[in-house]
């Protein structure tokens, strides 16, 4: 079962054992004290946030220390935040959602480097963090995720050289646009 609320304004109440693997919201006021208030969301596996009015810097229950309530979800393999207003930097936390598949954290006002420890999921397929203001370097670590299908890092303030180890034979898109990496890139892209 999907829990599906889009374009409604209703609050977000999940029931202590829900059925549903996903939670999805679209286009409608949605605090974070309703999405961090769940209690436990094991069960959870999508996380759908797109285009909503969050501002602010994304809350201590989604980054930071991590609290109990984030640990518990193991499951989570979908997560979107993309076209929100977040702040803030991508919490290194990130790196222990080991089953995540797909990040989508575009068109947001983030900051910060991208944390070495999203080399830590090994079953990333899709990572978007375009249109943010990510500056640093693409950590090698990034490397790691051999499954990597989409990396969409386009319009930050990203530089230095673009880490070969980086490439990988499934590696099919690459968004590196308006950065300032310098360089070449490596032969193995476009192979």
């Amino acid at each position: 079962m999907v829990l599906h609320i889009s374009a409604t304004g209703l609050e977000l109440h999940v029931p202590q054992t829900p059925r549903s693997n996903s939670l999805e919201s679209q286009r409608h006021e949605v605090s974070w004290k309703h999405l961090t208030s769940y209690g436990n969301l094991s069960f959870l596996n999508s996380l759908d946030l797109l285009d909503n009015s969050f501002r602010g810097e994304i809350p201590q229950e989604i980054h930071g220390n991590i609290t109990k309530e984030i640990a518990n979800l193991v499951n989570l393999n979908i997560l979107y935040l993309q076209e929100n207003r977040l702040t803030g930097s991508i919490p290194a936390s990130i790196g222990i959602l080991s089953n995540l598949g797909t990040v989508d954290l575009d068109s947001n006002r983030l900051t910060g480097e991208i944390p070495s420890s999203i080399g830590n999921i090994m079953r990333l397929i899709y990572c978007y963090f375009s249109g943010n203001t990510l500056n640093g370097t693409i950590p090698p670590s990034l490397g790691n995720c051999k499954q990597l299908l989409r990396l969409y890092i386009g319009e930050n303030n990203l530089s230095g050289t673009i880490p070969a180890r980086l490439v990988c034979h499934l590696l099919a898109h690459v968004n590196i646009s308006y950065n300032s990496f310098m360089g070449s890139l490596p032969m193995e892209i476009g192979d």
